[in-house]
């Protein structure tokens, strides 16, 4: 009789999925993910982890149609119908932000529409495939520049190409060394609160695992206000 010898744990899934998928916000960079992948990955399981970068009602699209299994960063705006559980992770608020040799900084403050609309405005292109796609603080009669991603819309800003709100977490280095300046604007952009979220049934190892770890995780929170 061939003898079998016992697979090593760390070659059977045991339960775990074999892949998960984790969406996140362009609002939030990659790297507040990091911490939470390489702990992960040091259990030894062999689950292969995906992160996916999405822009405004394409968090929920990506959900919705499980291209994803998670959401990091999900809005409460565009959230759609469906059994979804959410766990609520800060704030995130925004600065009106424009290159230190830019017009605009030569305009009296709070800016208004009159003054905005004259320049081109920095705008990441909503990812969503079948869900309404947003923007924010965009009027009607600007022209646009459109990008991927949040990074690419901070660099345009930078550049001096556009303008447009940002997170102001994400632009912190920026407006420290002044490459990029704060405008006040006479109608301000709320802040949004930021959730987890997953379809409510869903109970895989690796996505629980992923939605406590995340959910209280500091990385993620120094992007955040409470």
């Amino acid at each position: 009789m061939l003898k079998t010898w016992p697979t090593p744990p760390r070659q059977v899934a045991q339960g775990w999925e074999t892949r998960l998928r984790i969406g996140f916000n362009s609002l939030l960079p990659a790297e507040c993910l990091f911490p939470a992948v390489k702990e992960f990955y040091e259990l030894g399981v062999p689950v292969e982890v995906q992160l996916v970068e999405e822009v405004f009602a394409g968090s929920w699209d990506a959900l919705q149609s499980r291209r994803i299994d998670l959401v990091v960063g999900a809005d409460q705006v565009s959230k759609p119908a469906g059994s979804f559980t959410t766990k609520p992770l800060g704030n995130m608020t925004f600065v009106y932000a424009v290159a230190p040799d830019h017009p605009l900084t030569k305009a009296s403050q709070p800016l208004r529409e009159e003054d905005i609309v004259r320049f081109p405005a920095a705008v990441a292109a909503d990812t969503s495939r079948s869900l309404p796609p947003g923007h924010a603080g965009i009027f009607r009669r600007q022209r646009t520049v459109t990008v991927a991603n949040i990074d690419q819309k901070i660099a345009v800003q930078t550049a001096g190409l556009a303008v447009g709100w940002l997170p102001e977490a994400r632009v912190r280095d920026q407006l420290a060394d002044g490459s990029l300046k704060a405008l006040r604007v006479h109608e301000p952009r709320q802040a949004i609160q930021l959730h987890l979220a997953r379809h409510a049934e869903d109970q895989g190892k690796a996505l629980m695992w992923f939605w406590d770890k995340l959910g209280d995780s500091p990385d993620i929170a120094d992007w955040l206000a409470p």
